[in-house]
């Protein structure tokens, strides 16, 4: 092993075959962003940046029954443009996964990777009596093959509001050099109206209601350098858009600085793997 070989240097393989770990992976991630957009709204159109922590222990050496693993992801605003909805700038919203993943290869190059997620989403650092915890239920697959890949995200709240949200889309990942990667991805959102109401507020006039369906569409492409085994480097640009009349009309008529009905964001980040 040489020093000045950073691939090697850091390598935790060795580590962890030596010590029969190999069962067991870590992921740690974090970025910047432009503006911060979840479930077709944009929350802040301001800089933030958000960090993650994910551990996976594959079941595969007891019996091929799949993977368990834990998340933390939280995000921080780098202005003082929400401080009339923040107590603080930094950490507002930790969000605490445990899930069960299991992956069937269903042919050479193809392969459905599956995830039931529980979820409690902590709001610390908001004002307004919203300190307190969501508890979600999710579930995720795709279908990874060599053309095109398809997949879903169903995210149920059932405390302390009840709301449905869904992601449907398809990405492609093209290998452009051993260590530089483009994927373009295009993908919905929607909901039904509990997730209407709760993301843009009661329709005008109050007796009327939203309807169950596509809220926005979103076009993502992103440039990723794999800087060694372990780690990689990553740039995108996102176009976000309302598509739901209701819904833009809702957000048009909002004094919020976050009232965007289409927005370009930026994001830079890193990923470490071990």
């Amino acid at each position: 092993m040489q020093a000045d070989d950073p691939d090697e240097f850091w390598s935790l393989s060795n580590l962890k075959s030596g010590a029969n770990l190999d069962f067991l992976s870590v992921v740690l991630g974090a970025d910047v962003r432009s503006a911060y957009q979840s479930r077709a709204k944009i929350c802040e159109a301001r800089p933030v940046s958000s960090q993650l922590v994910s551990g996976n222990i594959s079941l595969d050496p007891l019996a091929p029954v799949g993977r368990v693993g834990v998340d933390f992801w939280t995000i921080s605003s780098l202005t003082h443009k929400m401080d009339a909805v923040h107590k603080n700038m930094f950490f507002q919203e930790r969000d605490f996964t445990v899930r069960y993943g299991y992956d069937w290869q269903v042919a050479a190059g193809w392969r459905l990777s599956s995830d039931v997620m529980s979820t409690w989403v902590m709001l610390p650092g908001y004002t307004d009596g919203l300190d307190h915890t969501t508890h979600e239920w999710r579930c995720g697959q795709r279908l990874e093959n060599p053309w095109i890949t398809p997949f879903y995200l169903v995210r149920r709240s059932v405390h302390p509001r009840d709301w449905l949200y869904v992601r449907i889309g398809v990405q492609h990942k093209f290998q452009l050099t051993d260590s530089l990667s483009f994927t373009p991805c295009v993908f919905g959102e929607g909901g039904n109206e509990n997730h209407y109401q709760q993301r843009y507020g009661a329709k005008d006039p109050a007796w009327s209601k939203y309807h169950s369906g596509l809220q926005a569409l979103n076009m993502v492409f992103t440039l990723s350098w794999k800087v060694s085994s372990w780690a990689s480097l990553y740039a995108s640009v996102q176009q976000f858009g309302i598509v739901d009349a209701d819904a833009r009309d809702r957000t048009k008529a909002s004094k919020s600085h976050n009232a965007r009905r289409d927005l370009t964001i930026g994001t830079i980040g890193v990923t470490c793997t071990f």
